[in-house]
Order: structure tokens, then C-alpha cells, then sequence
């Protein structure tokens, strides 16, 4: 296609009804194509000539990986920006979604603002708080040229074993929805005409939102991490489903499959929940995007029937697929899959349709590239100072039900400092770096540099009693 052809088509008219360039544009697109808009890759495999070969879909940066240590939000701004380019030279010039785990802050940001983690945000039962946390996440990961974040989790934590606890708002279904107004402050407020189940963006200042880990991942048996959640429908619907209707009702773009199962069946798997469900009675429109090489995990040894794994996901509703690095391999049986009848056309369609409704509704075909003007968003005041937000946080969380403590607890001491740490290290299935700052460090030539969210996100962690009792969990189970 020549560069005026494209310009002249309906997908390039801003004009144009949404769904009616979605469906110019598929029209235009290849096989390859298609299937490139349903990966996703890892930053370091996503060399310039991948990304404009392979028309891929998006790209996203695991933990550590950025442009280099310590990089600030402009040097992760140059870097998107650059991957971006490369995207708009392919034939249709379809821009890559940049995604990033900003999950309490944008975390892996040198320089960027952090908050507590959800199970202190859980704490403080402050809705108003949470979307005002999200909106200063989203100009700080705006401001970095990145579009996407995975968050918010949904997790319903039933058991406090699971080493994940700490990414979930409680072991209350309620608290857990009311928390959901993060969704509204990361990708902005639609308005109550807006179509239920529709992606929704507000504007440059905002980032796609993505709820995860569809569904059940904090109710598994035991606790198990990746383990399986053994429950009636009705129960599954009502404590870990409910959350991701609030989701849904404030335009969430994307929702992200679980690593575990449900009575015994791979969530990655499930076309009960994934179709018939999440889509289909749900009326969700945007897209289903897989956790990271979840797909390999669907055979044992893991990744060892490479083509049962996509066959199986792709045909259970899984739209774009974190594959993160072998990619080549994954277009390649992708393409054999669907040449073969196994994955029926109709379903990369479907799939593709999604991704694109995304990418129009969050503005990237008019706007691929990074607002400068919000670099001084990072950690700055602008509309309301995100520190004093993040401060604001750590006192609610402490004051709030500040009579389950004991005075002396409350001293900054350092007998006090020395209980807190013993807290954290002994708490079960985890180690330190994984419990408190989990999602907030990187390993750089075996340095750990850690971006601490303050003490007293950590209390929230401690897996003991009396600060367990914040968020009304029971003692740990033996």
C-alpha cells in the first residue's frame, strides 16, 4: 500500500466511526499481519526490524528491563518513542501498545512516585483515594511513552498462605469492588451513556487499564500460588467474579487470564469463562490477553506441545498473547494453526478486532508518540501533588483503624523498627524482596536496588497478628 493509499482509507479518517475503521483495516491486513497484532513481545527481543516485520502488537518490559539503570521517564520516553517509529514504517502503520507492570505507582520508573501496595490501599476502604491514585499513575506512566499497565489486580484473597497476598485490596468481595475506582482514575471517567463493556480512554493523560487475574487467583485451595480454585460457579461469580463487573461497567480495555485453575481446568483453557462468559455474558469488547509464557504452561513439560498450547488458548479467548520471547516460533505455528482449520479464521478476527478497538478508543493511531509536557508530572505537583497522595495513603492506612494498635506500637522506636523487620522476614512462602517490594526492584549486574513504598506498606504484609487484623484477616492456617 502507498503511503497516500493509506492516508486516504477509513482507518486513517479520525472521522470515522470506530468500528467502521476496525473493519477497514482488517480488511487490508495479511494473515501475518494479524496474527503479529496478537503478540506480544519482551522489550529485549524487540529489536527494531521484529517490530516492523512482524507488525507486532505490542511490546512490554518485564521487571529490570529498561532502556538502562536508573533510567528516568524521559530515557523510557526515547526508548518507546523509537520502538514506535519503527511500528508506523510497517505496510499499515499499526502502533504498538508499550506495556508495563504499574501496579502501585509506576514502579519500575527511577524517579517516579510509588504507593503502598493493594492490600494497604484495601485498608483505608477510600474509593476517592484509589482514583486519585490512578490518575497521578497515569500521567507518570504517560509521561515514560508508555500506554498500558497491568492493574489493577482483583484478586479476593481467601487464604492469607498465598504468597501473593499483598496484591490483593482484601479478603472482601465488597472492598475489593469499591476499590475498583482505580480503573476509573488510570483510564479516566465515561459517561453513563457510554456502551457497557466498551473500552473507554478520556485522553493522553490517561493509560489503558487491564484487571487481572481472571478469575480466582486469590481463592485456591490451600493458597497454592498458580494453584486451583475448588468452588460452585455461583461462588465463583459472587466472591471473585463480581469485581471485574465494576471493571466492566468503567470501560476497563483489557482483562488478563490466570495463571491458575478453576475445579481442575487451566483458566488459559477455559472457554466456559473466557467466552461464554467474560465475552459473551458479560459483554465484554476489548481484549483477553494471556500472563506472561502462561501458554507454555499448558503442557508438561512446559512449552513441550508448543502448538496444542496456542491451539488450546487462542480457541478458549485469549486475544493477544504474552508470549514474551519466542516469537518467531509462535507466529510460525499461529500461522500453521489457522492454514490447517485448527484455529478457525473467525477467531483471529475476533481477536484482531479487539486489539484494534483498543488502540482507536486509546487515541494511538492520532497520538503514537509521547506528550513531553507531562515529564513534569513525575513526582511533581500537578493538579495535586502525588507525594502528598502517597503520604495521605501511608496515614490512612495507619490511622484509620489506628485502635487496633497498641500505643507503644505506634512509636517510631527501635524496638518497634527491629519487630517490624523480624515481621516481614518471617513471613511465609516469600522472601523480603518478594513480599515488600516485589514488583518494585531490579537486579542490575546481582545488585538488588530496591524502591521501597515505606514502612508502613510493609505492616500491611506482615502475615501476623496484630496488624493482620487491618483488613480482618484470620490468624495463618497451619
Amino acid at each position: 500500500m502507498s503511503i497516500a493509499e493509506g492516508m486516504d482509507s477509513v482507518y486513517r479518517d479520525t472521522n470515522a466511526p470506530v468500528e467502521a475503521r476496525i473493519k477497514d483495516l482488517l480488511s487490508r491486513m495479511t494473515l501475518k499481519e494479524k496474527i503479529g497484532q496478537m503478540t506480544q513481545i519482551e522489550r529485549r527481543v524487540a529489536t527494531l526490524d521484529a517490530v516492523k516485520d512482524f507488525s507486532i502488537g505490542s511490546i512490554l518490559s518485564a521487571g529490570g528491563s529498561g532502556p538502562f539503570a536508573k533510567a528516568a521517564s524521559s530515557d523510557w520516553a526515547d526508548m518507546v518513542d523509537g520502538i514506535q517509529k519503527s511500528a508506523l514504517e510497517s505496510r499499515l502503520g499499526i502502533p504498538i501498545i508499550y506495556a508495563i507492570d504499574a501496579v502501585h505507582g509506576n514502579n519500575s520508573v527511577f524517579g517516579a512516585t510509588i504507593f503502598p501496595h493493594n492490600i494497604g490501599l484495601g485498608a483505608t476502604r477510600d474509593a476517592d483515594l484509589n482514583r486519585k491514585i490512578g490518575e497521578a499513575t497515569a500521567l507518570e506512566v504517560r509521561a515514560s511513552g508508555i500506554h498500558y499497565t497491568f492493574a489493577p489486580c482483583l484478586a479476593v484473597c481467601r487464604d492469607p498462605r498465598w504468597g501473593r497476598c499483598y496484591e490483593s485490596y482484601s479478603e472482601d468481595t465488597e472492598i475489593v469492588r469499591k476499590m475498583t475506582s482505580i480503573v476509573s482514575g488510570l483510564q479516566g471517567q465515561p459517561s453513563q451513556e457510554h456502551p457497557k463493556g466498551y473500552p473507554f480512554l478520556a485522553g493522553r493523560n490517561n493509560v489503558i487499564a487491564c484487571a487481572k487475574h481472571f478469575v480466582g487467583d486469590g481463592g485456591t485451595d490451600s493458597g497454592i500460588n498458580e494453584g486451583d480454585t475448588i468452588s460452585s460457579y455461583e461462588d465463583l461469580e459472587r466472591i471473585h467474579m463480581a469485581p471485574y463487573l465494576d471493571c466492566i461497567s468503567q470501560g476497563v480495555s483489557t482483562v488478563m487470564a490466570s495463571y491458575s485453575s478453576w475445579n481442575g481446568r487451566k483458566l488459559h483453557a477455559d472457554h466456559f469463562l473466557l467466552t461464554e462468559i467474560l465475552k459473551d455474558k458479560l459483554g465484554f469488547k476489548g481484549f483477553v490477553i494471556s500472563d506472561w509464557e502462561a501458554l507454555d504452561r499448558l503442557s508438561e513439560p512446559r512449552g513441550s506441545n508448543y502448538r496444542y498450547c496456542i491451539s488450546t488458548a487462542v480457541n478458549a479467548g485469549i486475544d493477544m498473547v504474552m508470549v514474551p520471547l519466542r516469537y518467531e516460533l509462535f507466529v510460525t505455528d499461529m500461522i500453521s494453526l489457522v492454514e490447517s482449520g485448527e484455529i478457525p479464521m473467525a477467531r483471529i478476527d475476533d481477536a484482531v478486532e479487539r486489539i484494534l478497538r483498543v488502540k482507536f478508543v486509546a487515541g494511538l493511531f492520532e497520538f503514537p508518540f509521547t506528550d513531553r509536557s507531562l515529564l513534569d508530572s513525575v513526582g511533581c505537583k500537578v493538579i495535586f501533588s502525588t507525594w502528598l497522595v502517597a503520604l495521605l495513603c501511608l496515614k490512612r492506612v495507619i490511622f484509620r483503624e489506628c485502635t487496633l494498635f497498641h500505643q507503644s506500637d505506634l512509636v517510631i522506636s527501635p524496638s518497634n523498627v527491629i519487630r517490624l523487620l523480624l515481621s516481614i522476614i518471617i513471613t511465609r512462602r516469600e522472601t523480603i524482596s518478594q513480599s515488600v517490594s516485589r514488583l518494585s526492584f531490579t537486579i542490575n549486574k546481582g545488585k538488588k536496588e530496591f524502591f521501597f513504598p515505606g514502612p508502613f506498606s510493609a505492616i500491611l504484609i506482615y502475615q501476623h497478628s496484630p496488624f493482620r487484623r487491618i483488613v480482618g484477616w484470620p490468624q495463618p492456617v497451619a
